[in-house]
């Protein structure tokens, strides 16, 4: 009989030093879509779930697919978003019961909500509670995923992306699946461990600053969505939320109300903007545009905008570090006497 597998991607990229929390809003403006529904919007792109339908057709398994959820990296998630949809991923592993034979799980791994540090392992462990009897779970991460003992404990198989950009994450979710098939066809096999270790409504205003007033001419509105082209986005419906295009002193710019880096260059195009028409483009994106920009830039200048994704971790108020921990504190070199073979 062909084995049954449950499938769920719920990922978000928790940033604590924002004030803007997760909210379900939040996750429902970005994605949230369920069985037959996320399978046609993201069942043949550079998706998880992608990748997991790849070996479930090449194996012919049963496959059940809950939830896609996401939500643009801000606050901690809000204990009523953590709950109502991690229930749509427990409620469908319940009624499968006993006729579940593994779990496929795309996570990120640096979820944290509003009531515990470890959102993923949340999950895991919330669905081990629900769960009849020991089934293999396999996961998939970001590459700098907070892996915990709890997470650990709960996973069979945890395996990041290798790409950053994330090209690759069709291809890791795939290899995630391998390793769950060849988990339920040798259940007696011990555990695989693959652990990685890493609208501006204007947040913390000790970050970036507050909002500019200026003098504009408004060249464009649109609902905002589109369909990416490019390695990460491509052939996945993305909206901008009401996006407006205004001229700044001859400077276009981009104005949106659902926030997020920008990944591909159709998000420029759709609106009018041709990014290969421009001298110079500025981007809002730490690393993932050099996937879709890369190819068209004569020059790529980082620059340091002193918002929150700065480099300089020192203006962080952080509270949950060891100390002393390099780069926030000035690390001495320490002589370390390391034990001659044969002594403790």
């Amino acid at each position: 009989m062909a084995p049954c597998v449950l499938t769920a991607e719920f990922t978000h990229e928790t940033n604590t030093f924002n004030v803007i929390k997760a909210d379900y809003e939040a996750f429902r403006s970005s994605r949230i879509l369920e069985g037959d529904d996320a399978i046609s919007a993201r069942g043949d792109a550079n998706t998880e779930l992608a990748g997991f339908l790849d070996v479930a057709r090449k194996y012919q398994w049963d496959l059940v697919h809950a939830i896609s959820a996401d939500a643009e990296p801000a606050g901690p998630v809000t204990r009523d978003a953590f709950d109502r949809i991690t229930h749509e991923i427990l409620a469908k592993a319940a009624a499968l019961g006993d006729k579940l034979d593994g779990i496929l799980l795309g996570l990120h791994g640096a979820m944290v909500t509003d009531f515990s540090s470890d959102g993923e392992g949340e999950v895991l462990e919330r669905l081990r509670r629900v769960l009849k009897r020991r089934i293999p779970i396999a996961v998939t991460l970001d590459p700098h995923a907070n892996v915990t003992a709890t997470m650990c404990e709960n996973a069979d198989v945890l395996i990041p992306f290798k790409t950053y950009p994330h090209v690759d994450i069709r291809e890791t979710a795939r290899h995630a699946a391998e390793l769950l098939h060849k988990a339920i066809q040798v259940p007696s096999d011990p555990r695989l461990f693959w652990c990685a270790r890493e609208h501006e409504r204007k947040m913390d205003p000790r970050f970036g600053g507050p909002p500019s007033q200026v003098e504009a001419k408004l060249l464009r509105l649109s609902d905002g969505k589109l369909v990416g082209t490019g390695p990460q986005l491509g052939g996945l419906l993305f909206s901008f939320g009401l996006t407006a295009v205004i001229s700044v002193g001859g400077v276009k710019v981009l104005v949106v109300t659902e926030r997020s880096q920008l990944l591909d260059q159709e998000q420029f195009r759709a609106f009018g903007i041709e990014p290969t028409a421009h001298d110079v483009i500025v981007v809002k994106s730490q690393q993932h545009f050099r996937a879709d920009f890369e190819s068209i830039a004569g020059e790529i200048i980082v620059c340091a905008c002193g918002a929150l994704s700065t480099m300089d971790y020192a203006k962080l108020p952080f509270r949950n570090v060891p100390r002393p921990i390099y780069p926030l504190d000035k690390c001495s070199a320490r002589t370390r006497t390391i034990p001659s073979a044969g002594t403790m």
